[in-house]
């Protein structure tokens, strides 16, 4: 799978492995559930977490690799088993809501997301907008 500034596959041996600038890193020899889009990797490792690859740099998300979420740029979004929505965004892990989000959007690193029957909100860059 490629996207804008990187690239990530598993070879012919086995090897998981992620193209970043110039650079061919080896994660490990296993083929895990991955995804990518533009600037992000978001990947399962050997112990089934959840983790990203962004900037040159791997951050732990979470205990486990979700069922779903959603990449777009330099974002991701999921809703975990506690029913938080998180998401992580230029190298950092925000926790976006803490109830049951009915839908949600992610365009660029903007995340749109519905509270309810009618709560509309945006959140962007750590900010809420109504």
């Amino acid at each position: 799978m490629v996207g804008d500034d990187v690239a990530a596959f598993v070879t012919n041996d086995g090897n998981f492995k992620i193209f970043y600038k110039g650079s061919l890193i080896t994660i490990g020899y296993y083929e895990p559930h991955y995804n990518v889009s533009d600037r992000i990797v978001a990947f399962e490792d050997k112990n089934g977490y959840f983790k990203v690859f962004y900037d040159g740099e791997y951050t732990l998300i979470d205990n486990y690799y979700p069922e779903n979420f959603k990449l777009s740029y330099n974002s991701l979004v999921y809703s975990n088993k506690s029913n938080i929505l998180r998401m992580f965004s230029k190298g950092k892990i925000y926790e976006v809501a803490n109830m049951t989000v009915e839908d949600y959007r992610l365009d660029y690193d903007v995340l749109q997301y519905k509270i309810g029957l009618n709560a509309f909100k945006i959140f962007y860059d750590g900010n809420y907008y109504n």
